[in-house]
């Protein structure tokens, strides 16, 4: 159940995308992450733990690089961004793929299957020559 405090901060958000405190959130949001992650393992911490703390850090430069430019830069470093954390995310989870829910149910290999389908289907036309970038994307997001 979500407390009365964090209601209020999804549904500010809803309403006020675009305002001082959007941003704010959103900038400190990895790094909080990131501290939970540190405050609730013991070091030294092994590479699933170092991974997702470098992946976090990459996400953290997604959600604040973008607003020092303008403009398609600031879309385009998003994305790669947060490209490279989901590589990252890849690559620290990867030593775990044999307990990996894809291959304990192999059944929702179809659904993330289908999720990432769906994803590129919805956003191609939208995409012009950006559908290949916007595939491999998708790709990364489902892995």
């Amino acid at each position: 159940m979500r407390s009365r405090s964090s209601r209020r901060l999804i549904s500010f958000q809803v309403l006020a995308p675009d305002s001082a405190f959007t941003d704010v959130s959103q900038w400190f949001l990895m790094p909080l992450l990131a501290l939970g992650l540190v405050l609730v393992t013991s070091a030294p911490r092994d590479r699933l733990v170092v991974g997702t703390l470098v992946a976090l850090g990459v996400s953290w430069l997604g959600d604040s690089a973008p607003d020092l430019v303008d403009g398609d830069a600031a879309f385009l470093m998003l994305v790669g961004l947060v490209l490279c954390a989901q590589l990252t995310y890849i690559v620290a989870f990867r030593p775990h793929r044999r307990s990996s829910v894809l291959r304990t149910r192999p059944w929702v290999v179809g659904l993330y299957t289908f999720a990432v389908f769906a994803m590129v289907a919805v956003c191609a036309s939208a995409a012009g020559i950006l559908v290949v970038p916007v595939a491999i994307y998708a790709s990364c997001v489902g892995e």
